[in-house]
C-alpha cells in the first residue's frame, strides 16, 4: 500500500498547481441557468460564490457543490445551507494552513485541507503534513491522500502518517537526483 501511495503522491506533486482553480472555475450563472436553474435559486448561488470571494476562499469547491446540488434537484434552500458549509470548512482549512505557516495558501491547498479536515484528520495532523512537505503543491497532494485514506476507513494519525511517509520518500528521491 505503501508504494501506491507513494506513487499517487508523485504524480499528484508533479500535476499540482498547474492550473489555478480559478482558471478553472465553471461559469456558474451560465450553466444552472441552461440547465434550466430559475433565477432565484441562481442569484442565491452567485451570492454564495460572491461571499466566498470576498472572504479570499477558493469558490471551485462552492460552485462545483452548487451545480451537483441542482443537478440532483435538491431544494434551493438546502444547497443554499451546503454551500455555506462548504464556504465555513474552506475557512477552517484556510485557517489551518495559515497556522501551519502558509501565509498565501493556494486555493488548491485550501480545498485540500478543507477536504481533509472534513475527513477526520485534525489541525495538527494538517499542520504535520504541510511542515514535512517539501512544496506547498506537495503539502496539498498529501493533504489530498491522506483524506482519501481516511475515507477508506484508516484512523486519522494512519493516514498522517503514510501520507507523511510518502512525501519524505518525495524529498529524498528529489534530493537524490539533485
Amino acid at each position: 500500500m505503501r508504494i501506491l501511495w507513494w506513487w499517487v503522491c508523485v504524480a499528484a506533486t508533479i500535476g499540482a498547481g498547474r492550473l489555478p482553480l480559478a482558471a478553472q472555475e465553471p461559469d456558474v450563472r451560465r450553466e444552472l441557468t441552461q440547465r434550466g436553474a430559475p433565477p432565484a435559486f441562481v442569484d442565491a448561488v452567485m451570492a454564495q460564490i460572491t461571499a466566498a470571494r470576498e472572504a479570499g476562499l477558493p469558490v471551485g469547491p462552492v460552485a462545483d457543490k452548487a451545480l451537483e446540488g441542482w443537478a440532483k434537484h435538491v431544494a434551493a434552500p438546502r444547497v443554499e445551507t451546503a454551500l455555506a458549509q462548504v464556504r465555513a470548512r474552506l475557512a477552517v482549512g484556510r485557517d489551518a494552513l495559515v497556522a501551519a505557516g502558509q501565509t498565501t495558501p493556494s486555493d488548491a491547498a485550501v480545498a485540500g485541507a478543507a477536504e481533509a479536515l472534513s475527513r477526520g484528520l485534525t489541525s495538527e495532523d494538517v499542520g504535520e503534513l504541510v511542515a514535512t512537505a517539501p512544496s506547498p503543491e506537495a503539502a496539498t497532494a498529501g493533504l489530498t491522500a491522506a483524506g482519501s485514506l481516511r475515507v477508506q476507513g484508516l484512523h486519522h494519525r494512519h493516514a498522517y502518517r503514510e501520507a507523511s511517509d510518502a512525501l519524505r520518500n518525495v524529498l529524498d528521491l528529489h534530493n537524490t537526483y539533485e
